[in-house]
C-alpha cells in the first residue's frame, strides 16, 4: 500500500491474514447479533402494524358511522373510501420511492467513499 506523507511517499505493508484471522473469529458472534436485531424489530414492527391497523379500524368504523348519520349513500361511502385509499397508496408510494431512491444513493457514495471506488450516477 503507497501511502503520500507530506511530501514523499511511504509504503506500508500490512499483514493481511493478521485481519482475516480476527474478522473470520468475530463473524458468528456478529451474525447473532443481526439476527438477534433483526428479530426484534421485526417482532417490534409486527406489533405496532397490528396496533396500528386495528386504530384505523376504530376510526374508520366511526367515520362511517358520522357519514351515515348525515344521509351519505352506501354508494357515496364506497367511493369515498376508495379515494382516500388511492390517495394515500399514491403519496406512499412517492414517498416511499424517493426516501428509497435517496438512502440508495446515500450508501453508494458513503461505500464508494470508503473503497475510493469511482461512483457515477447514470440517469
Amino acid at each position: 500500500m503507497l501511502k503520500f506523507i507530506g511530501q514523499d511517499f511511504r509504503i506500508l505493508v500490512d499483514d493481511v491474514w493478521l485481519d482475516l484471522d480476527f474478522f473470520q473469529s468475530i463473524e458468528l458472534p456478529f451474525k447473532f447479533y443481526l439476527v438477534t436485531i433483526s428479530a426484534l424489530m421485526l417482532t417490534l414492527s409486527f406489533f405496532t402494524m397490528t396496533v396500528s391497523f386495528s386504530q384505523k379500524m376504530r376510526d374508520l368504523e366511526w367515520e362511517q358511522g358520522c357519514l351515515r348519520a348525515i344521509g351519505i349513500t352506501e354508494k357515496q361511502s364506497k367511493k369515498i373510501f376508495l379515494y382516500e385509499a388511492f390517495c394515500i397508496v399514491i403519496a406512499a408510494l412517492i414517498t416511499g420511492i424517493s426516501l428509497g431512491i435517496a438512502g440508495t444513493l446515500l450508501a453508494v457514495s458513503l461505500s464508494s467513499t470508503l473503497t475510493d471506488l469511482p461512483f457515477s450516477l447514470i440517469v
